[in-house]
């Protein structure tokens, strides 16, 4: 009995697997079809996007913030020039000039390079925040301590030894009142 919902089990996660990868194959090739039929756009989106790849291959984090940021960044700077190309209807020869113009290039990495001063500044700021809530909470638990110490005695400060057990030791606990 096991071993048959096992192997449904099993059964299912392989047609969950075929459909993804039916599903992935079909993004793919409409990805492709896109990008030659809107060849002009796709060469401006590409080179103008470099440094979001970039970042995107060496950001180790789980959930790619400092990608997410610094792209949303290059895109801003990407996409006025990707309205132009639009604009002007959509000639390689536009794109290739706008691509070869070293202020077009400057832009769209200097975004990039604003996202990656944001994230920055925002790790930060947020590491500061952190730090200063620990100091509170550590300062919180001392005051707590320090109640407990008048309430209860020094045999509440953790000083006294202990043995195995967590019993305090005989020959030690009249010494400490």
């Amino acid at each position: 009995m096991a071993k048959k919902k096992k192997s449904k089990q099993k059964n299912k996660k392989n047609n969950k697997r075929k459909k993804l990868g039916i599903k992935l194959m079909l993004f793919l090739f409409i990805l492709v079809i896109c990008m030659i039929l809107f060849l002009p756009s796709t060469f401006v989106v590409v080179i103008g996007m470099l440094p979001t790849l970039v970042i995107y291959i060496f950001d180790k984090s789980e959930n790619k913030n400092k990608s997410f940021t610094v792209g949303a960044m290059n895109f801003s700077g990407v996409f006025p020039y990707l309205i132009e190309v639009w604009k002007q209807s959509g000639s390689m020869d536009l794109a290739l000039g706008y691509l070869q113009d070293p202020v077009t290039i400057i832009v769209m990495y200097s975004a990039a390079a604003l996202g990656y001063g944001i994230d920055w500044l925002s790790r930060l700021f947020i590491s500061s925040v952190v730090k200063e809530k620990a100091k509170m909470r550590i300062k919180r638990i001392q005051s707590q301590k320090e109640d407990l110490i008048k309430r209860w005695g020094q045999k509440v400060d953790g000083t006294i030894p202990l043995d195995r057990e967590g019993f305090p030791l005989e020959k030690d606990m009249g010494s400490k009142d």
